[in-house]
């Protein structure tokens, strides 16, 4: 009778621990199981990519003064639309000595300089070069573009090249580029000159960037572009190339933007009225 008893205490402790052990198991998997592809989607819609945001932006402006040792700029100036536009188009020619043109913010000249045909004088020849001298006028950095042409582009493949920041200048600086070599009656043509002034950190933003020969750079005067440093990789905007004016939109997204963060989203446009930033695909408002 014992005997009975006994076993049948044991079956009925054996009994509750499997039941407690289901019902255990049954509670993990309830508050365990993965959820829904929605609710994945609509968390990941509620919280945005860190750098889009405001407060990163803004803290990326105090980083970039640090770092080029430059005066802060605040979130509300880079805001604002860039000053300057196009300050000439036409067809200028300057003579290969001595040649002048002024606009608002730029001076120009020619000079000749006899240069060797590669970049360490080891190899290729000396000759005369045509040189084009591009002088800020102003005191503030500007973003500029000088579009020229020659006679015959084909002879210039082999000219040598003037390291120069080929996308910037500093106040009342003065940068020197070759624009082929010369002859008798050579002479160069001004076609197109775009300026916009910046701020001292975005012209360091810029500087950075690495230029992609096509619509937005001549490859026959760009090629030796010196930003002072390892320059960023051009396949950040290379998208860019589809717009109506890529180099305007370059410069107008890079004077606001670290090219070791951002990107261009597709379809942008400078602005031409106080825009939010940074210039994302979704940016949430700042806390205030």
């Amino acid at each position: 009778m014992n005997t009975i008893i006994r076993g049948n205490i044991l079956l009925s402790i054996v009994g509750g621990g499997s039941l407690l052990l289901l019902c255990l198991a049954g509670l993990f998997f309830r508050f365990t199981r993965p959820l829904h592809p929605q609710s994945i989607s609509a968390a990941a819609s509620v919280a945005p990519e860190p750098r889009c945001t405001a407060l990163y932006y803004a803290e990326s402006l105090q980083n970039g003064a640090l770092k080029y040792d430059v005066p802060e700029v605040t979130l509300e100036a880079m805001r604002q639309p860039l000053r300057g536009g196009r300050e000439f188009r036409g067809a200028r020619a300057l003579p290969a000595r001595g040649g002048t043109m002024t606009t608002a913010h730029l001076r120009l000249s020619t000079s000749l300089r006899r240069l060797s045909s590669s970049s360490d004088g080891a190899e290729g020849f000396r000759a005369d070069h045509l040189v084009l001298n591009i002088t800020n006028r102003t005191g503030v950095p500007l973003a500029y573009r000088v579009i020229t042409s020659v006679s015959d582009p084909e002879q210039c493949g082999r000219k040598a090249e003037l390291r120069h920041n080929v996308i910037a200048i500093l106040p009342h600086q003065t940068l020197q580029r070759t624009e082929c070599f010369f002859h008798d009656k050579q002479h160069v043509t001004v076609k197109q000159i775009d300026v916009y002034e910046v701020s001292e950190l975005g012209y360091h933003y810029l500087s950075h960037l690495s230029p992609i020969f096509g619509p937005a750079f001549d490859e026959r005067v760009s090629r030796w572009h010196d930003p002072g440093e390892a320059p960023c990789d051009g396949a950040r905007w290379l998208h860019l190339a589809r717009g109506d004016d890529p180099w305007h939109a370059l410069i107008d997204f890079y004077a606001r933007h670290d090219c070791d963060v951002y990107s261009p989203p597709t379809g942008y446009r400078p602005f031409t009225r106080p825009g939010e930033l940074p210039a994302c695909q979704e940016v949430p408002p700042l806390e205030r």
